[in-house]
């Protein structure tokens, strides 16, 4: 039925546009029958525009020429008469009204409902409708501000990945212009937290709370975005200026230099106390603060340091020519007073000692006289060897020569020893031997190493050509027993 209802509404509006169409072919052709000949096939511009303004809306030119044909057919005609007969015979049902979209859903209950289940939950929570308002904004305005962090982490990481090449292509230190990074991450921090401060101050009216009245947040953001720039600016001095010590040094291949391990570690953290100096007064003067009498202040503070820590300023200056004139480096064996070991680590006022059962020294500066270096340049393992009375020291002499050039040819220690053993002599007579000092030349730190494994292949090598190395013992003779020996050989 509704498809007839349709077909039926359909044909009213062709009924329709039939109608107008042929009063306005008629009503076209009785007009152009009254034109003179000269323009009897020629439509004025005005008469056709009134022409097109008349047209149904509707109605296209194609379908005007349909229904002109369909008009001028007596059988076409016809048949639409009779169809248009049998569509008024039939009965349309009433339609039913539309429903709005309003209706349909409802809206005006369902909004009823909503509105008294809110006063419900405020009247739960003990809340006016300003306050959960307010709350509401204050939770999302922190979440917002969270996720904006979280954001600026991921491009501080991926800041940081970048910053690797860069890294390999000037031969940097893997954690090289890491602080850029760091400072992204920390600077995106710092805006989301005094923004959420300042942001949550204006929502709950805490004024109070601001530094500075009715302008807090702009003055709290202004401080954090200088402060954020002074520590820029710091981070971008340091990094270059490490940058360029390591670049230079790799170009110069002194990266690997026990004299750079040394002095580089100095000179950063003298670096790093002028940078923080200098950039704490700039921040003390950004706060308002006249860093004028602070400057004074600390002159006169140095000199009674200079005064009641005579100590201390001696612990920097020997400390400062003992590493300006390379008496030792990190790595070094050496002696100071009573105290031996390896060097672990210089600062500007000690030294750090470990021994070889792994006891610590901490030396200071002041106290040091003499510095013994057992590692300088070269070194030289002396050796004292003890053979018997009855051995051929020519004989001896061979047998350590033979073991150091044996010794030179092995691949392990070929690049340690510098020169062959030299045979210096016979050094003194003792109790139960005789006493051949001898030493060989090594690299600075491998004479340890050398001797050991020399004295090795040389116990092996007297044993083999029965030389005796021999153990303290002592001869006793008897006074009695030889005067009886000396008769009976005198009797015989």
């Amino acid at each position: 039925m509704k498809q007839i209802l349709f077909v039926k509404k359909r044909a009213e509006s062709i009924v329709i546009g039939v109608l107008l169409g042929s009063i306005v072919v008629f009503w076209s052709a009785f007009s152009a029958a009254q034109e003179t000949s000269s323009s009897a096939s020629q439509v004025p511009q005005e008469q056709q525009a009134s022409l097109e303004q008349t047209l149904p809306e509707e109605l296209s030119r194609a379908e005007v020429d349909d229904i002109i044909t369909l008009l001028e057919s007596e059988t076409a005609r016809t048949d639409f008469v009779n169809k248009l007969k049998a569509i008024s015979t039939l009965k349309p049902e009433p339609m039913g009204q539309a429903l709005s979209v309003s209706e349909l859903l409802d809206l005006e209950q369902s909004s009823s409902e909503l509105v008294a289940r809110y006063n419900a939950l405020l009247d739960a929570l003990g809340m006016t409708d300003n306050q959960f308002g307010a709350m509401a904004v204050s939770v999302a305005m922190v979440l917002l501000l969270l996720i904006c962090a979280k954001a600026n982490s991921w491009l501080a990481a991926l800041l940081d990945q970048r910053l690797n090449g860069l890294r390999r292509k000037f031969f940097l230190d893997a954690r090289r212009l890491a602080m850029l990074s760091g400072w992204l991450r920390a600077v995106g921090y710092a805006i989301a937290f005094s923004l959420s401060y300042a942001g949550l101050a204006e929502i709950w009216s805490l004024s109070a709370m601001l530094p500075s009245g009715t302008l807090s947040y702009s003055g709290l953001l202004d401080l954090v975005l200088t402060f954020s720039l002074l520590i820029f600016l710091y981070v971008v001095v340091w990094e270059l200026l490490n940058a360029t010590i390591e670049y230079y040094l790799h170009s110069a291949g002194r990266m690997a230099d026990e004299r750079v391990d040394t002095m580089l570690p100095i000179i950063q953290k003298v670096i790093f106390f002028i940078l923080a100096i200098l950039f704490g007064l700039i921040a003390l003067s950004e706060l308002g603060l006249d860093i004028m009498p602070l400057l004074a202040g600390a002159g006169v503070f140095g000199i009674a340091i200079g005064f009641g820590a005579q100590t201390l300023v001696r612990d920097f200056l020997v400390g400062f020519i003992i590493i300006f004139e390379d008496l030792l480096q990190i790595g070094d064996v050496v002696q100071l007073g009573d105290r031996k070991g390896m060097v672990e680590k210089i600062t500007i006022r000690k030294v750090q000692l470990r021994n070889l059962d792994g006891t610590v020294h901490t030396v200071p500066f002041s106290e040091l006289s003499v510095v013994d270096n057992f590692t300088k340049e070269y070194s030289y393992y002396l050796m004292d060897i003890g053979v018997a009375y009855k051995e051929d020291i020519d004989q001896v002499n061979a047998c350590i020569s033979s073991v150091s050039k044996e010794l030179r040819a092995d691949k392990d220690f070929e690049q340690l020893i510098l020169d062959d053993v030299d045979v210096l002599g016979v050094d003194s007579f003792a109790d139960s031997a005789v006493i051949i000092k001898a030493r060989i030349k090594t690299q600075a730190k491998a004479k340890w190493r050398v001797g050991r494994e020399f004295n090795r292949r040389l116990k092996y090598a007297f044993d083999q050509q029965g030389i005796d190395i021999p153990f303290p013992h002592r001869t006793l003779y008897f006074a009695n027993a030889l005067a009886h020996s000396e008769a009976a050989g005198e009797a015989q």
